[in-house]
C-alpha cells in the first residue's frame, strides 16, 4: 500500500459555465475506479478503500454537488442533468472507461450514468444501494444531529455507534442549503423509479449489502440485485455506512470483483 494519501485531482467542467464544478481526489495508477459517496457523505469516506487498492488501480473519488468543495446544483436541476455533470467530470479526469463504485443513494446516479454512457462505465459496484426520504432531515440546522443522531445513527453504524457522532460532527460542517437539493433529487419519484424499474446494466455488476442495514432492508437490496442480474454479497456485520464502518470487508469484495474483470 502506498504511503501517500489521495491528492486533489483537476476536474474541468468543460464549455458549460452552468455545469457543476466537481472536486475530486485520486491515488494510484492503472485501470480507473471511480468512487461516489452517499448523500451527506464525502469523497474521503472512500479513502481507506482507495489507499488499499491503489497499488493496482487508479482510484478516484468525487464530492457530490453541494458536498465538500463541489459546487451546488442549480435550482430545478433534475436527475439526468446531475448524472450528466458527473459523467462529464469523470471524462475530464481522463478516467474513462472506469468501474464505478457507488454508496447508498449515489447508486441511482451511477445507474443513470451506466445507462446513458455505456462508453464511460464498464462495470458497476453498488454498496447499500437505496434512498432515504427528505423527511429524514427537516429544517436547515443541526443536520449532523438529525442524520447521525438518535433517529438514524444506530442504522448507519450498527456495531460502531461512536462513529455516528464523528460523522455527525463532519456533517454539521456542511452547508445544508447547498447539500439538501441533491438529497431532494435523490429522494424524488424520478429517483425511486430508477430503482423500481431497474433492469440489467449490460456490464458486470456487483451489489453489496449488510444483513444489519436498518435503512435499506436486505430484502430490497436482494431484489434490486436480482432485477439487475448482478452478483450480490451480504456482510453479517456493519450498518448502512459499510465503506466507513467495514472498509476492510468492502475493499476485499471490491478487489475480488475488479480482479475478475
Amino acid at each position: 500500500m502506498p504511503d501517500a494519501a489521495p491528492s486533489p485531482a483537476n476536474v474541468d467542467r468543460g464549455a458549460d459555465p452552468d455545469a457543476v464544478e466537481y472536486h475530486a481526489i485520486e491515488i494510484g495508477a492503472g485501470r480507473p475506479v471511480v468512487f461516489v459517496h452517499d448523500v451527506y457523505g464525502a469523497a474521503s469516506n472512500w479513502t481507506p478503500t482507495m489507499e488499499a487498492l491503489s497499488d493496482d488501480w487508479r482510484c478516484l473519488a468525487v464530492d457530490l454537488p453541494g458536498h465538500g468543495s463541489t459546487s451546488r446544483v442549480d435550482p430545478g436541476a433534475g436527475l439526468d442533468s446531475i448524472a450528466g455533470d458527473l459523467a462529464q467530470a469523470v471524462s475530464s479526469l481522463g478516467a474513462a472507461p472506469a468501474t464505478f463504485v457507488a454508496h447508498g443513494a449515489a447508486a441511482i446516479l451511477v445507474m443513470r450514468v451506466a445507462a446513458e454512457r455505456p462508453d464511460l462505465a464498464t462495470a458497476v459496484v453498488l454498496v447499500s444501494p437505496g434512498l432515504v426520504p427528505m423527511s429524514a432531515v427537516s429544517g436547515t440546522e443541526d443536520v449532523g444531529d438529525q442524520w447521525f443522531g438518535d433517529a438514524y445513527g444506530e442504522s448507519f453504524f450498527v456495531e460502531q455507534p461512536g462513529r455516528a457522532a464523528e460523522e455527525g460532527d463532519r456533517v454539521a460542517d456542511l452547508d445544508f442549503g447547498a447539500a439538501a437539493p441533491l438529497h431532494a433529487v435523490l429522494a424524488s419519484p424520478a429517483a425511486a423509479a430508477v430503482l423500481e424499474s431497474a433492469r440489467p446494466l449490460g456490464r458486470p455488476t456487483l451489489v453489496l449489502g449488510s444483513m444489519k442495514d436498518r435503512l435499506v432492508a436486505p430484502s430490497r437490496i436482494d431484489d434490486l440485485a436480482r432485477r439487475l442480474e448482478a452478483d450480490v454479497e451480504f456482510m453479517p456485520t456493519g450498518g448502512h455506512m459499510l465503506p466507513v464502518e467495514r472498509p476492510e470487508q468492502v475493499t476485499s469484495l471490491i478487489r475480488v470483483f475488479l480482479e475478475g474483470l
